[in-house]
């Protein structure tokens, strides 16, 4: 699937989360429970307060997607970007976040979040 093609697919069912890994395959991931989308909550919330504090660069929650250079494209519970070049922000941007934040939920091994 082209990066267009799953753009498309994204945008056209935005009520389901999507990441394609580097071999290509796609994921979709259901909504959080409740434990994990308070956890994530409170990840977002205090790197977004860290972020008011400096008011540098920009923070982002899990719904963002970045473009990683291994070719997968993928939503961390939170992450942080120094800079970003304007107009990226249209799409999914070709970068990899300065600083990533996975909350590890039930379904989760570490070693799979490291991967």
């Amino acid at each position: 699937m082209s990066d267009a093609e799953f753009g498309t697919l994204c945008r056209e069912n935005d009520n389901v989360q999507f990441e394609r890994t580097k071999q290509g395959a796609i994921r979709m991931h259901p909504p959080a429970g409740g434990w994990t989308s308070s956890g994530n909550q409170e990840i977002a919330g205090q790197l977004y307060s860290w972020w008011r504090l400096h008011e540098h660069g920009r923070v982002f929650d899990s719904s963002g997607g970045f473009r990683l250079p291994d070719g997968s494209t993928l939503s961390p519970d939170a992450s942080y970007l120094k800079s970003l070049p304007k107009g990226e922000l249209r799409s999914f941007p070709w970068v990899c976040p300065d600083l990533v934040i996975e909350l590890l939920s039930d379904t989760d091994t570490l070693d799979g979040l490291k991967r």
